[in-house]
């Protein structure tokens, strides 16, 4: 049995289809296409940094840092703050000192809140 939700979106993906068919085939050929590659020497080389902003309007942030060798789980952190930065700069210096280790590198995207990490990580080495 198909919900109503269903029906509609069948409906409006046959329209689409029929009105852009070259843009809709486009997109299916293209839409599994292979990255690269990603290769890491070893464990603790590469730490991946980045957060989770779809609660932000809420109040709550969500970061993470995973090693991108062993897809180990450095840290996961959800919680509320107003001052990021700081917050994820801490829980980067709290999973070094507790592991003992730190990465050679840390890979983030561009925001504003990485730069204490890597003013931290510039520091350490």
């Amino acid at each position: 049995m198909l919900l109503d939700t269903d029906i509609c979106r069948r409906e409006l993906q046959g329209r689409v289809r029929a009105t852009d068919a070259e843009q809709v085939e486009f997109r299916r050929l293209t839409r599994l296409c292979k990255r690269g590659r990603y290769e890491v020497k070893g464990p603790n080389r590469v730490w991946s940094i980045d957060g989770h902003d779809k609660l932000s309007p809420f109040g709550f942030e969500i970061y993470g840092c995973i090693d991108a060798y062993s897809w180990y789980i450095i840290w996961c952190y959800c919680g509320h703050s107003n001052r990021t930065a700081v917050s994820v700069n801490k829980q980067f210096l709290e999973a070094v000192e507790k592991m003992g280790v730190f990465p050679k590198t840390i890979h983030s995207d561009m925001g504003w809140e990485v730069v204490l990490v890597c003013n931290s990580q510039l520091k350490l080495r």
